[in-house]
């Protein structure tokens, strides 16, 4: 089911990938080594990415445009730097100190020498082998710059006043807010995809298990290909993508770019690492057309993803079930249509200023009331002397935390709408219940004696690159799905072999240490005869072996027999499960650092000075923006793909 709004036939307007590759290099990496001449460095690299002239002036007026947009976002209030720079921030003897976004613990970049040349070459290494399309040269320079240019410089940052988050970071929220703006202000786009535990949790093996998961995976990751198609990857609040293995692959795909980004490795395209939800930001549009547009590209994007995963399965499974029984998948359509959820919801920026954000979110007038932590924060702009302060308004700290719950709001008021998938009432003709998931009927004739038949000679014969039904295994159109998704759809969408996603039992799993013990190797059995069951280390004779199953190998079942002489094999294993708990709380800033942790010390220094109202600043939470969200995420992508 999908959840829409009527958006009256609009679509999505795509951005002008000129100027957001403009937008992502108006800050030149290296900023920070050098603030007087910054622009005119800026206009040489961006020059160089386009492969045309860019003038320092040009970069002005993108910076005009751009800076207040991201300094609403992410940015504590700051005194000027003083007529002789008397309160700037900068690198000492080749050292700068910077800050953990999450911990606030402190880490020394050493060795910074700037050096134009080389930050030249490393735009040059990715474009050069690019045709004359900015889209391609924004992708390309979004996914690679940052490890062309090492770690060091990649993790300078973007303000040194505030050194809790890259400049790599800030060019990503300067483009995805730019990109977002359109004619009508930004707005939110969030989508959730559901039932998961459910989903997951239905599992008779350990493929089962990843199935699930993979799944998900995969039909979040359709639905965000819409917004980065039209809009980048920088329209991404979260999950990060950078370096994400499903990321890569669509990267592989887009014109030009197929030889420059590495194929994911097969350990990364086995780990599931997209979420079942995404926030993302789009163009409002006029009375939010274009949003909405969005949210239904997203919404369908998922939908038709799993129809085609789904007639995939089909298609594979037709030929020998239908020559069991013809009718054998008369109600396949209506489970897979019922069975997934997509919701989406849509929320305008531009409209919700501090006081309708206190009212939707604390029932208040006052944004101070609803978030006296981020009020403290924007009352150090009233503690700087009026001769110091900048001539823009630096009261915004908080207002990208208190939108972003306003729109988790929206979606958990829209999922509080429990959607039941369509399950028809049972009759005498109905078929027994699934036995992976006991609310949808089996497949295949509904008497019990025709549908014991069925099922017993479809073990017999399926058998997709050695996936199979075991015995008493009756499915439902879902259960055969996440049964065969991964020999099927799954594969050839990761572009990794069926043996590759081939996962141990639950008793080799279980066995896996007596194994080693017993010098006994399941792969190696595996190919040299071409089949291995963990069943086999406990069963009492060779040829006892479950219906359609084959007996061990002579020489297998020795080895097996003589290791079970001087120890038995285990048969049970434990499961350490791990949760990110408070991962809620982490995103609205509950736990983050205090503004003194993150200041550069002259800065906090500065403020100590300025009186008990600066000092209560001083010691309030860090206002959650785009960084924070960034870093969060990007540790669980890092997780997920790579730990």
């Amino acid at each position: 089911m999908v959840t829409r709004d009527n958006s009256k036939g609009a679509k999505p307007v795509p951005v002008n990938w000129c100027r957001l590759l403009q937008v992502y290099l108006h800050d030149p990496i290296d900023k920070a080594l050098d603030m007087h001449e910054h622009e005119k460095r800026a206009a040489c690299y961006t020059s160089r990415a386009l492969g045309q002239k860019v003038t320092p002036d040009q970069v002005k007026d993108v910076a005009t445009l751009v800076d207040p947009l991201a300094a609403i976002a992410e940015r504590i209030p700051m005194p000027t730097t003083g007529t002789n720079g008397e309160r700037a921030v900068g690198v000492e003897d080749g050292r700068i100190e910077v800050r953990h976004p999450v911990s606030a613990q402190p880490a020394v970049l050493q060795g910074l020498a700037l050096d134009e040349t080389a930050v030249a070459e490393a735009i040059g290494s990715i474009v050069d082998r690019l045709p004359n399309d900015p889209r391609a040269r924004f992708l390309a320079l979004w996914r690679l710059l940052p490890e062309r240019l090492g770690e060091v410089l990649a993790r300078l940052p973007a303000d040194t006043h505030i050194p809790d988050h890259t400049l790599i970071q800030y060019a990503d929220i300067a483009s995805g807010i730019w990109a977002s703006q359109g004619t009508c202000g930004g707005a939110y786009l969030s989508l959730s995809l559901g039932p998961v535990q459910k989903f997951i949790e239905a599992a008779r093996s350990v493929r089962d298990l990843w199935s699930g998961s993979a799944i998900l995976s995969w039909l979040t990751f359709k639905g965000i290909v819409p917004v980065l198609e039209i809009l980048g990857p920088t329209a991404l609040v979260y999950p990060a993508l950078r370096g994400n293995p499903l990321m890569d692959l669509w990267l592989r795909h887009c014109s030009g770019l197929e030889n420059l980004v590495q194929s994911p490795s097969s350990t990364s395209l086995r780990s599931p690492s997209i979420p079942n939800r995404f926030v993302a930001l789009v163009p409002w549009g006029q009375n939010g057309t274009e949003a909405r547009a969005m949210a239904d590209a997203c919404a369908e994007a998922v939908q038709e993803a799993w129809r085609h995963l789904a007639a995939d399965i089909h298609c594979n499974l037709s030929p020998k079930l239908g020559a069991i029984d013809p009718d054998w998948a008369c109600r396949w359509q209506e489970q897979v249509d019922g069975f997934f959820e997509v919701r989406t919801a849509t929320m305008p920026e531009r409209d919700l200023n501090d006081e309708k954000l206190a009212c939707l979110i604390g029932g208040k007038n006052s944004f101070g009331d609803v978030w006296p932590e981020a009020h403290k924060v924007r009352t150090l702009a009233d503690a700087i002397p009026a001769a110091e302060q900048p001539s823009y308004s630096q009261k915004t700290a908080g207002r990208w935390q208190a939108q972003l719950e306003a729109s988790a709001r929206l979606m958990e008021a829209q999922r509080s709408i429990r959607h039941v998938p369509a399950t028809p009432p049972t009759t005498a003709d109905s078929p027994p219940k699934c036995s992976l998931l006991g609310t949808y009927e089996q497949m295949g004739p509904a008497g019990l004696d025709d549908s014991r038949r069925f099922w017993d000679d479809a073990k017999k014969n399926i058998s997709v690159h050695g996936v199979r039904l075991r015995l008493r295994e009756r499915f439902s159109a879902i259960a055969l799905c996440k049964r065969f998704a991964a020999p099927t759809t799954l594969a050839r969408e990761l572009q990794l072999k069926p043996a590759e996603l081939r996962f141990p039992d639950t008793a080799t799993v279980a066995a896996a240490e007596w194994l080693i013990e017993a010098e006994i190797d399941p792969d190696r059995v595996r190919r040299k005869h071409r089949d291995w069951n963990g069943r086999w280390i406990h069963q009492k004779s060779r040829c006892v072996v479950e219906e359609g199953e084959k007996a061990p190998p002579e020489e297998v079942w020795e080895q097996i027999r003589k290791a079970r002489k001087k120890t038995p094999p285990p048969s049970y294993y434990a499961i350490l499960m791990m949760d990110a708990d408070n991962m809620g709380q982490w995103l609205k800033g509950d736990f983050a650092p205090k503004v003194c942790q993150v200041l550069h010390p002259k800065m906090a220094g500065y403020y100590q000075n300025l009186g008990q109202q600066a000092r209560d600043g001083l010691n309030a939470r860090r206002p959650v923006g785009p960084a924070l969200h960034a870093s969060i995420s990007e540790a669980l992508n890092n997780f997920a793909s790579h730990v």
